[in-house]
């Protein structure tokens, strides 16, 4: 099984997520995300790995790509944070037991102040 899933530092008042068919919407009261909202960016690459570390230590980052990875026994997540720098959004790969790892999932957001979408 694989997961895919966008970590965004959406703000205060926007809890849900709607698919909508082809489109994804953040809504907030059943209204769309304002198209003109502006997240916050997490942080620098080099912020957001020490984030990352100090909440889960057992992530490892490649030195040459903004790639990172963690592993539990029935599950794997690969983390994207793109080559923007300031990091505006991350991308997490999670596969095997994708219900084994959403404790992982959940840690990773917190740690950087976002919320999770399915994608």
């Amino acid at each position: 099984m694989s997961w895919d899933l966008l970590l965004l530092p959406i703000p205060a008042g926007y809890a849900s997520v709607d698919g909508g068919g082809e489109r994804l919407d953040v809504v907030l009261n059943h209204r769309p995300f304002p198209s003109d909202l502006a997240t916050p960016p997490l942080g620098t690459h080099e912020q957001v790995k020490a984030a990352l570390l100090s909440q889960l230590p057992s992530i490892e980052f490649w030195d040459t790509r903004p790639w990172g990875s963690l592993a539990g026994p029935t599950w794997s997540i690969e983390l994207n944070l793109g080559s923007a720098d300031p990091v505006e959004s991350i991308t997490l790969y999670v596969r095997g037991k994708v219900d084994d790892a959403l404790q992982a999932v959940f840690a990773i957001a917190e740690a950087v102040g976002c919320c999770v979408i399915n994608m």
